[in-house]
């Protein structure tokens, strides 16, 4: 699948995804559920469109989706770095605690999204994620 294409599965997923989140959810985190069932079905979607099973074929699915939304990424395996990110400016302009909630409110549900479909199971290791867990685990 293209890059475009990528683009425009992804994009009517994550529409379809926030509208039946949204009018699912009312109260404190509706908005949150709102955003992660977007992210979550855009990841559904494409996986079902360009298919695989296993935590290879979920690896290449992620790179292209990360890629396709701009963000520049090396796939070696089952993992993924990520070396760009048009994101990055508006984290260092909100702080920190803006890039944790695009983790867990995005980039997580997506993945989970793309491992239904293929049958694996994301993980997320970042220095954020890393720190936040040390500081909540001790």
């Amino acid at each position: 699948m293209s890059g475009l294409e990528t683009l425009r599965t992804s994009f009517i997923a994550l529409l379809d995804g926030f509208w039946w989140g949204l009018r699912d959810n009312t109260g404190p985190l509706s908005m949150y559920e709102g955003y992660a069932r977007g992210f979550n079905q855009m990841g559904l979607e494409v996986a079902e469109k360009i298919g695989g099973k296993g935590a290879l074929a979920a690896s290449k699915i992620a790179g292209q989706l990360f890629d396709a939304i701009g963000l520049d990424v090396i796939v070696d395996e089952t993992k993924i770095t990520v070396k760009k990110c048009p994101l990055l400016d508006r984290i260092l302009e909100k702080g920190l605690e803006y890039a944790f909630h695009i983790e867990e409110i995005c980039w997580m549900p997506m993945l989970e999204g793309i491992g239904t479909k293929t049958g694996a199971k994301p993980e997320m290791d970042s220095a954020l994620r890393l720190v936040h867990n040390a500081k909540t685990s001790a």
